[in-house]
């Protein structure tokens, strides 16, 4: 069955300006126990260190790192009421593959290019696939909730953290040699280094 998302879409907007879109709270959204988020205090801000952890690859029989995942996350807004929608992108598994959001996106984007550029901006900032990964990890520091110290679990995590730890285990040349920095693997158990994260009212 092919999905008409233009038409998907028009339903959405018009819900929305339903009045009474937004009083039901109920959620049919499970919260995932193994997933991490980082224990906040009372002014929002949080503190622990962490290690990274490698996983079996079953398919290709070796250790891996990280899991890269394509999603797209819009935001839909009544007022100060707003409603999270998360699809994963068929481009995750297949950077070929047909993505109906994709297609919606794009399209739209150039039908409004020429007469109404602002408007068009907003679609690939709204609908476009934004790249999310998953590592395995090990609390080893959380003041905040010390329970979760000495347990694993799943990190969620953007592009631009997974670029510092990029950053941070393949130093370039110019940090090797003058401040004397050097690769590592920090997916190693024991030759790994800790790292610690820190959120400030609410972000990295």
């Amino acid at each position: 069955m092919s999905l008409d998302l233009n038409s998907m879409m028009s339903q959405m907007d018009s819900a929305m300006a339903d009045p009474k879109a937004f009083e039901d709270k109920t959620s049919s959204y499970e919260k995932d126990e193994r997933l991490y988020k980082i224990s906040k205090d009372e002014t929002g801000c949080g503190s622990v260190k962490i290690r990274f952890l490698p996983f079996i690859n079953e398919k290709e029989n070796s250790l891996g790192t990280f899991v890269k995942v394509l999603k797209h996350t819009p935001t839909i807004y009544q007022g100060k009421e707003k409603r999270f929608i998360t699809e994963v992108c068929p481009k995750t598994a297949d950077k070929d593959a047909s993505c109906p959001i994709c297609d919606f996106t794009w399209d739209n984007y150039n039908e409004f290019k020429s007469s109404d550029l602002e408007k068009a901006k907003s679609f690939p900032r709204k609908y476009a696939s934004k790249e999310k990964y998953y590592s395995n990890i090990v609390i080893l520091e959380d003041k905040v909730n010390p329970d979760n110290e000495g347990k694993t679990f799943i990190f969620e995590y953007g592009a631009q953290i997974h670029k510092l730890i990029q950053k941070q285990m393949q130093p370039s040349e110019e940090e090797i040699s003058d401040k004397g920095l050097s690769p590592f693997n920090g997916w190693n158990p024991k030759s790994g280094r800790d790292f610690r994260l820190k959120l400030k009212s609410g972000k990295f």
